[in-house]
């Protein structure tokens, strides 16, 4: 009998720890370099909430297609739950002379209480103390 509780247990326990994310295509742009080669940026959404907390991604990936490559270019996200809450949201991109390695991005930065817009560029890096920038305040 212990044996088939465990198993039991088992079984049913697997799905609460897998992390599958289940991604929703949500935004597609493209342009083309000054050699002609194909760049195309979109967003995958993914969201997830349980009883304590709740999160989002629609970050922005960016698929070169001349050498078949995918990475991540822009980052959007957020998390609540009874400790912390924030998000940071992009909601524009563009770039110098059809060049995909140089561009200005606009966004906004929410914590607890207040949200700031920002702007950025590619060759500057983040404000690490800044706490809208990322979006997190912790809730005392």
């Amino acid at each position: 009998m212990k044996r088939l509780v465990l198993l039991f247990v088992i079984i049913f326990s697997i799905p609460l720890f897998s992390q599958n994310k289940n991604y929703t295509f949500s935004e597609l742009r493209g342009m083309e370099d000054k050699n002609g080669n194909t760049h195309l940026f979109y967003r995958k959404y993914f969201s997830q909430q349980d009883s304590i907390s709740s999160s989002f991604e629609n970050c922005i990936f960016h698929m070169n297609i001349a050498n078949d490559s995918d990475s991540l270019f822009l980052i959007e996200s957020g998390f609540s739950s009874r400790l912390m809450t924030g998000s940071k949201y992009v909601f524009d991109y563009k770039f110098w002379h059809n060049d995909p390695s140089k561009y200005i991005y606009s966004g906004s930065g929410c914590g607890e209480i207040d949200c700031a817009g920002f702007v950025g560029r590619y060759d500057e890096q983040p404000i690490n103390n800044t706490p809208f920038f990322f979006g997190w305040n912790i809730k005392l």
